[in-house]
């Protein structure tokens, strides 16, 4: 009897600790969720902002490409880092930077390049 008695003292140690242990897994699980939310984000506005920007191609205003690229990215909270606009393509680099607490302040940057086709679009009246 004395040795159960003595044995209950470590069992609660035990419990302490495979809590703390189940915590720091929480907590990095959702750390890791947020940074991937982030680079989620990044990547829709990169393609939103060459969307854009090809689309300005397609219409004849190729001049405005980049700027309509980052008109758009500005409306994703994302800043347009480089434009690049040939003759076939436009290809953008956007940053975002986290600003919620899951984020921490990160900092992330997307690429995405939209091409402009020639062809007329299938079932287009």
């Amino acid at each position: 009897m004395n040795r159960a008695r003595s044995q209950r003292g470590s069992v609660a140690i035990l419990v302490c600790g495979l809590i703390a242990l189940a915590t720091v897994l929480a907590v990095a699980v959702v750390l890791v969720g947020g940074a991937v939310v982030l680079a989620g984000r990044a990547e829709a506005a990169a393609d939103a902002a060459a969307l854009a920007g090809a689309d300005s191609v397609a219409l004849g205003t190729r001049s405005l490409a980049c700027a309509a690229a980052s008109l758009v990215a500005e409306s994703n909270e994302a800043h347009l880092v480089d434009c690049d606009v040939s003759h076939d393509s436009v290809e953008v680099v956007v940053q975002l930077t986290g600003d919620g607490p899951l984020a921490l302040g990160r900092t992330v940057r997307a690429r995405s390049r939209a091409e402009i086709s020639d062809r007329p679009a299938v079932g287009g009246g």
